[in-house]
């Protein structure tokens, strides 16, 4: 029988931070340790993470780590490559895959990569050109993993329930390594009306692959393909969505022209380049933990989504997982380096003289369309109302009334009991609703709690439905227990602990929707179409713009639908259109920053910041 990896590893007397870090929270037994997300700069290597609460934990493993610098100088390499390929198998070689984890692809828990490999249907009668782009950065990569002090004293006085305790404190897996980076694989797709007309396409094909592969450049190969066939391109990008829509087809390969020169020395963003191959070293996991916790773990385990959600700085993590010690990547974050090697830099990059490298004139614009069309994902399901928290926290309401949760981690939607017509949700998960009826409803985790429906307009408590008092029919929730709301007659109310507090309106008249921010700040939409921010009782200030929907992050970021559909942006103090061409309705803003909407068919999308011209 091996012997378990901690008990082997070698403790040498130095002096090792263990300090962890979330401060644990007060507890019986002191076994239960509450965490937070905490700023990615504080994020180690060797850094524990609980799949059960979903949070990092303590310094599971010395904190002695290496450096790996790819390539010369800055570190980076780049790599275009143009292939054809013409089955699944060819696709499956080039992306680097293997038979055996395309297949797993078919049957879900595989990587985005297998998933979207396994999703690609190959047309008898079109011919398929591969583009591939890899850019590496960098990589921090532990080179020791002795466990820390504290780990090891835990494990080795093994108290009660003590891998219960170890779980909660030091977590079941932790990070070993970080690469700093992306690639991205478009598969065209060229359609041929004949057997005859394809084998003219394939021999075309080939010369371009092989003028790439001699003279090195993208320009020669692609402005010699013939494209008075029907194109389409489909897109894998790691470091964002798993999979991006379909797009009819234009400028990726022209744009990954830019890439060579998309590196700025000063701040060291990453440029096209060739992905690491390697297999790394991986240390067994916690293996001779009793059965029932191994069940659980291997059932319960999070840890990708809920670790890639939060750090979005990183393009791969890395992590030594589960008792078989496997290495798994998934990908995280948003396309914020895509965004600089293809937006951010076009406009520097074409003011510059290229020689060789010149690019089309039509680039910018074309950029500027393929941004468009990206900048808001379609999520599946319908819904016609939605109200976003974080980027964990989001909920929704149907044109049946019924209540949908977003699951972060598996990426689809769960259905809730009961009936709303309107829901709020705030950071920390806080969730009320309205009803039909005009009631409010706040979600205990279970099931929801129907709020007292008491109203005090003038400081005189009215119950029920009568003449001089109105049902609700939106509602607001901010941090700190902070919710206001709408009646029907536009009245504004805020939530005092135990009822509703009527608020003035004189100034900004019947209000049509209210919107708390995560600083406490308030912004209301009259039924004019006008946006107000409550500056104090009764007093409003005017922030301009006629508008269909708003909702708030905080006092100086505002988001709104205009009466065209278009989707604006405040600054605190000025307005300006956010790209998209997505007709939306509704739209809702987290603590975060994580944006979603819904369109007039019930569509619904999710905003990437990254790709926002």
């Amino acid at each position: 029988m091996t012997k378990p990896w901690y008990r082997s590893a070698t403790v040498v007397d130095v002096e090792i931070d263990d300090t962890p870090l979330h401060a644990p929270a007060p507890a019986p037994e002191e076994e239960e340790v509450v965490t937070a997300p905490v700023p990615v700069e504080d994020a180690r290597l060797g850094v524990g993470f609980n799949a059960f609460i979903g949070e990092r934990c303590g310094l599971a493993v010395s904190a002695d780590e290496g450096l790996i610098d790819h390539g010369t100088g800055g570190g980076q390499e780049t790599l275009f490559e143009l292939k054809m390929v013409r089955s699944l198998s060819e696709l499956r070689k080039a992306m680097e895959l293997s038979a055996s984890a395309a297949f797993s692809g078919l049957l879900g828990g595989a990587s985005a990569k297998a998933r979207w490999v396994s999703e690609q249907k190959l047309h008898r009668e079109s011919v398929y050109l591969l583009v591939k782009v890899e850019v590496k950065n960098r990589k921090e990569q532990l080179l020791d993993y002795r466990i820390s002090e504290g780990a090891a004293a835990m494990l080795a006085e093994k108290p009660q329930n003590w891998w219960t305790r170890f779980y909660r404190k030091y977590g079941d897996v932790f990070v070993s390594a970080v690469t700093t980076g992306g690639e991205f694989f478009a598969l065209y797709q060229f359609e041929t009306q004949s057997m005859e007309s394809k084998t003219a396409l394939e021999t075309q094909m080939n010369a371009v692959v092989g003028a790439f592969q001699s003279q090195s450049t993208f320009r020669s190969a692609i402005e010699s393909i013939d494209t008075a066939v029907n194109t389409t391109c489909k897109l894998y990008v790691r470091g964002g969505r798993e999979r991006l829509p379909e797009i009819k087809p234009e400028t990726i390969i022209e744009a990954a022209l830019v890439f060579p020169t998309a590196v700025d020395p000063e701040n060291g963003w990453p440029r096209a380049y060739r992905a690491d191959t390697k297999d790394y070293d991986v240390v067994t996991g916690f293996i001779g933990f009793p059965e029932p916790a191994d069940a659980a773990f291997r059932e319960a385990h999070r840890t990708f989504e809920q670790l890639t959600a939060m750090w979005e700085r990183l393009e791969r993590l890395e992590v030594v997982l589960e008792s078989e010690g496997a290495m798994g990547t998934k990908p995280a974050g948003t396309l914020a380096a895509l965004r600089d090697r293809i937006s951010d830099r076009v406009k520097s990059i074409a003011e510059e003289p290229f020689a060789d490298h010149q690019l089309p004139p039509q680039l910018e614009h074309d950029v500027e369309n393929l941004e468009r069309s990206l900048a808001w994902t379609p999520v599946r399901g319908a819904l016609v109302q939605i109200s976003v928290g974080s980027w964990k926290h989001v909920w929704g309401v149907s044109n049946t009334d019924t209540i949908s949760r977003w699951n972060a981690s598996e990426k689809h939607w769960e259905q809730i009991n009961g009936r709303l017509i309107n829901v709020s949700v705030a950071a920390d998960g806080t969730t009320w609703g309205v009803n039909r009826d005009g009631h409010s409803y706040r979600w205990n985790g279970r099931q929801w709690q129907q709020m007292s429906w008491y109203f005090h307009p003038r400081g005189v408590k009215l119950k029920g439905h009568a003449s001089t008092d109105q049902p609700l029919v939106q509602v607001s929730v901010g941090r700190q227990g902070q919710v206001w709301a709408i009646s029907n007659r536009g009245n504004l109310y805020q939530w005092d602990g135990s009822s509703w507090g009527q608020r003035p309106t004189q100034e900004h008249g019947a209000a049509k929707w209210v919107s708390v921010a995560r600083d406490g700040s308030v912004f209301l939409l009259n039924r004019s179409n006008k946006v107000f921010r409550w500056a104090s009782e009764g007093r409003v200030e005017s922030i301009g713009r006629d508008l269909e929907h708003i909702s708030t992050r905080n006092e100086g970021e505002v988001w709104g639908i205009d009466t065209t559909g278009r989707v604006v942006r405040w600054d605190g103090e000025a307005w300006s259109k956010v790209p998209g061409e997505t007709a939306l309705v509704r739209i809702s803003v987290g603590d975060d920053g994580t944006v979603w909407g819904v369109d007039g068919q019930g569509n619904i999308f999710r905003f990437n910041e990254a790709l926002s011209v």
